[in-house]
């Protein structure tokens, strides 16, 4: 097995195998993957589903001074994570437009079409199922008048 460049030749061999692996560009895929499938046994299970929704409902706190942000575990993970990992993306798309793989026209206009037609299927789908759901208030069914 090579070593690469990041790992020292001197540390031991579980110690330079863990580093590889760390520093393996999809590990962090790999690792996201994997927390997923977790998360699925562990709510879809019924002797640890009760463990799993405590530990969502789990109150964390920050406080600055006077200021005091106190929110569940989820609500954590849903605002907080979910911002940085799209800001993430949106860096990654950035930095291959730029200078990666979609620098070039020609190579930017499959992915950049179907981006443009996914947002807006998304967008119209949206606006079919609000639209339907504001018709529906606004008319209440007729079995509904007594």
């Amino acid at each position: 097995m090579e070593t690469s460049p990041q790992v020292p030749a001197n540390q031991p061999r579980t110690f330079q195998n863990v580093t590889a692996f760390i520093n393996h560009e999809a590990t962090a895929g790999f690792v996201l993957a994997m927390a997923a499938i977790a998360a699925i046994i562990f709510d879809n299970t019924a002797a640890l589903a009760p463990y799993y929704e405590s530990l969502l409902a789990t109150p964390i706190k920050v406080q600055i001074g006077n200021l005091l942000l106190a929110k569940p575990l989820i609500l954590w993970v849903n605002d907080g994570l979910m911002a940085i990992f799209f800001f993430l993306v949106g860096l990654e798309i950035k930095r291959e437009v730029m200078a990666g793989h979609l620098s070039s026209a020609d190579q930017l206009v499959l992915p950049g079409f179907a981006a443009v037609r996914l947002g807006v299927i998304a967008g119209s789908l949206f606006s079919a199922v609000v639209g339907y759901l504001i018709l529906r208030i606004a008319r209440p069914s007729r079995a509904n008048k007594s």
